[in-house]
């Protein structure tokens, strides 16, 4: 993890938490607002969402199934979990619902809040064992 990324969005929350990501970026000319593995068609939410759920896997197993170092896959999972923590913040923080959360992030899809505040509250603690 090597970029500094922002990820209080200016909101004050105590969270700007800088980071870099070696093997993540935002794909230009692609509708899909989320970052992607550098020189792949992954999602890193893709990478990220198989170690949650009822049969989450290791990284080790994710990076060998994907054909990916095993750091993409920290990389990932590190990004997806960052970006969920920030917008449960601003719902526990401002007391803000989906609806208000989407307003105040307008770059995101109402999918996009939706499924952060579900992996939050269903899986996150699954998320940050992954990162160890």
């Amino acid at each position: 993890m090597l970029e500094q990324v922002r990820l209080d969005g200016g909101h004050g929350l105590g969270m700007a938490v800088q980071t870099t990501y070696q093997f993540l970026e935002p794909r230009s000319g692609s509708n899909c607002r989320q970052w992607f593995l550098k020189g792949h068609k992954i999602r890193a939410e893709i990478l990220s969402r198989a170690t949650v759920g009822p049969e989450p896997r290791t990284p080790e197993e994710i990076a060998h199934d994907f054909g990916v170092p095993i750091e993409a896959v920290r990389d990932a999972v590190h990004y997806c979990l960052h970006k969920v923590i920030h917008l449960a913040a601003e719902h526990y923080h401002y007391g803000w619902s989906a609806e208000e959360l989407m307003r105040q992030h307008a770059d995101l899809r109402p999918e996009e809040v939706y499924a952060a505040l579900t992996y939050f509250f269903l899986g996150g603690r699954q998320a940050k064992s992954a990162l160890k």
